[in-house]
């Protein structure tokens, strides 16, 4: 289907041959292996660009800045295939058109099961908390409150454990959608997934009835010239504060602290690199919560 799609495009444009082909840096991705094909039928370049670079050109060709110019970009989603191999999703690059730094990102939370995570939101906040909480007491809390984030209830979390004590099938992401999505399982807002962005969604529509009347704490580092947001620590106070605080006031505390953190790296960074622009794109972008922060 999809390379019907794009020949059906290329003959109502009548482009009858691309000067290159640009795709995802994924290896894995359907699009990839099409647009492979494709470059190797017309013999022109095939073009690899990074998820996150590719929202920087965007914003930058949005609004109007030219070739060589360069800003620093928060550039934040659900998961993006990194530089590393690693999944990115909330990151502060620097660059332009042609190239980009990463200058900063989350911090890095384990993935058990993967892709998994991103649809029961249960296994992504255990991941983020089993740093954070002596096992007995996490495990009796999301036993007791967040047994829908998992399609095996307590089978699943003790297998969930196993995993991150074994490492097992447990990537590392730097995505701010993760972050959303295990703060709405945390706050009893939503527990899984049944279309893209539910999670972060509800988050904030709940968040958007509140007031913000709670600080948590917003700690950056810097780890080798790189900026690191610190993210389990927020959460270990979010957890400490669930019980004291309605969970629309926690539910705003949350994406403002992972918004100001993102907003501290990107203006060390400009100042670092002597930049003056600074650009927020990405699914995350969407959230007028975050927005009216960055």
């Amino acid at each position: 289907f999809l390379r019907e799609a794009i020949d059906h495009m290329m003959k109502l444009l009548r482009l009858e041959k691309p000067d290159a082909v640009a795709c995802d840096l994924h290896p894995n991705f359907l699009s990839r292996t099409v647009a492979a094909e494709i470059a190797e039928e017309h013999g022109v370049p095939l073009v690899e660009v990074q998820h996150h670079h590719a929202h920087l050109a965007a914003v930058m060709a949005e609004n109007g800045l030219e070739p060589g110019k360069e800003i620093v970009g928060a550039m934040c989603d659900g998961y993006g295939y990194g530089s590393d191999g690693s999944a990115w999703g909330g990151e502060i690059l620097v660059g332009g058109y042609r190239g980009f730094k990463r200058a900063g990102h989350l911090e890095p939370q384990p993935m058990p099961g993967g892709d998994l995570s991103a649809i029961r939101y249960g296994r992504m906040l255990q991941g983020i908390l089993y740093s954070e909480l002596p096992r007995d007491e996490l495990r009796e809390f999301l036993s007791q409150s967040c047994l829908e984030g998992y399609k095996h209830g307590e089978r699943e979390i003790d297998a969930v454990f196993a995993q991150l004590d074994k490492g097992l099938n447990t990537p590392m992401t730097t995505s701010v959608g993760r972050i959303l999505d295990a703060a709405a399982c945390l706050l009893g807002v939503s527990y899984g997934r049944t279309y893209e962005g539910e999670g972060a969604m509800k988050l904030e529509a709940v968040a958007a009835a509140s007031s913000n009347g709670v600080d948590l704490p917003v700690e950056v580092i810097d780890e080798k010239g790189v900026l690191v947001l610190k993210t389990s620590q927020m959460f270990g106070r979010l957890f400490e504060l669930r019980e004291r605080y309605d969970r629309g006031v926690l539910a705003s505390a949350l994406q403002v602290a992972v918004a100001e953190g993102l907003s501290k790296m990107a203006l060390v960074a400009a100042e670092k690199y002597g930049l003056g622009t600074v650009g927020f794109s990405g699914g995350v972008a969407y959230n007028e919560m975050m927005n009216c922060v960055i």
